[in-house]
């Protein structure tokens, strides 16, 4: 099978909410990634199946694929029809004309057969298999784990499923993407990756729109996790969120001015949801005054504020 180059792959064939140049990275690293004969790659939240269809591009195109080399992706493909979620997947389901896809089932809204609409050349050959399970019901299937593409958890209280469960089959040289770092509501998820950062577990790589690509330097075992969750606590996130902007200074960052100021979002939302007011208003002031805002960055405020600043 001859391999398709870049400028060959349709970026706008899947619905979603993903952008062109992390579609790109995700194609790029599945393909480049060194696997041995064991490794897989986990997805979390693949929603329509945007990201892991290049995903599985790549890893088709991989000149080291073994056939055991396969793609897990997780998800509940489903939820409730007054969720916040809803909305989106109706309005990416219209637009690509996928509505009759859906399902709507005792107050629940399902996607699973549009993730499997557009996932089906790569479900029949076995390079991707489909979990319908929530996180908290997620597990690892056999194999070490070269990639891991993290994009449903944006509260640290969902991701420890994933690093409890997951980062102990990390192996040096392993990539995790975290979709929606850059993402007003990813407070302690961004604290925790600093963390992980810190106690030399991830080199933090490069950013493709919301994404944080990562290195994993240091396999990770149980001991090592268990001391973050001890030093991960609301009182410290907002400093550590502090040291998250200073370590991002030293690596390509895409769009910085945009997405950037999104991290002293997550950081105000962290403040305010543990009842420091005055210090949030003061990192408002800084942003005003330091004109780092721009018309995206007032409508991610005017969201925090609607919901009390609360991501529960």
């Amino acid at each position: 099978m001859k391999e398709k180059s870049m400028t060959e792959l349709n970026f706008n064939l899947v619905p979603g909410m993903t952008e062109p140049v992390e579609q790109k990275m995700l194609y790029e690293l599945a393909r480049i990634i060194k696997l041995k004969d064991d490794d897989v790659i986990h997805e979390f939240g693949p929603f329509f199946g945007r990201s892991t269809y290049y995903l599985a591009k790549g890893l088709e195109n991989n000149a080291n694929k073994q056939k055991s080399n396969t793609i897990h992706t997780y998800d509940m493909f489903q939820c409730p029809i007054d969720n916040n979620l809803a909305p989106h997947i109706y309005k990416h389901a219209r637009a690509a004309s996928v509505t009759n896809l859906l399902e709507e089932v005792n107050g629940n809204l399902r996607f699973i057969k549009v993730f499997e609409h557009y996932l089906q050349e790569f479900i029949s050959t076995g390079i991707v298999k489909c979990h319908t399970k929530s996180l908290e019901e997620s597990y690892p299937e056999k194999g070490n784990i070269a990639l891991i593409h993290i994009d449903s958890p944006k509260r640290y209280e969902d991701f420890k499923y994933i690093l409890f469960r997951f980062f102990p089959l990390l192996r040096k040289g392993s990539i995790v993407i975290f979709q929606d770092y850059f993402y007003h509501w990813s407070g302690s998820l961004v604290s925790a990756v600093q963390l992980l950062s810190e106690m030399g577990i991830l080199k933090l790589s490069f950013s493709a729109a919301t994404s944080l690509v990562t290195e994993v330097l240091e396999q990770p075992d149980l001991k090592l996790l268990s001391e973050l969750a001890l030093k991960l606590n609301d009182k410290d996130m907002p400093v550590i969120i502090d040291r998250a902007i200073n370590a991002i200074s030293s690596i390509k960052i895409d769009r910085r001015d945009h997405f950037q100021p999104r991290l002293n979002l997550a950081k105000i939302q962290l403040l305010m949801a543990s009842g420091n007011y005055s210090k949030a208003s003061q990192e408002i002031n800084i942003l005003l005054n330091a004109n780092k805002m721009n018309l995206s960055h007032h409508f991610h405020l005017s969201e925090l504020i609607g919901q009390n600043f609360s991501n529960s």
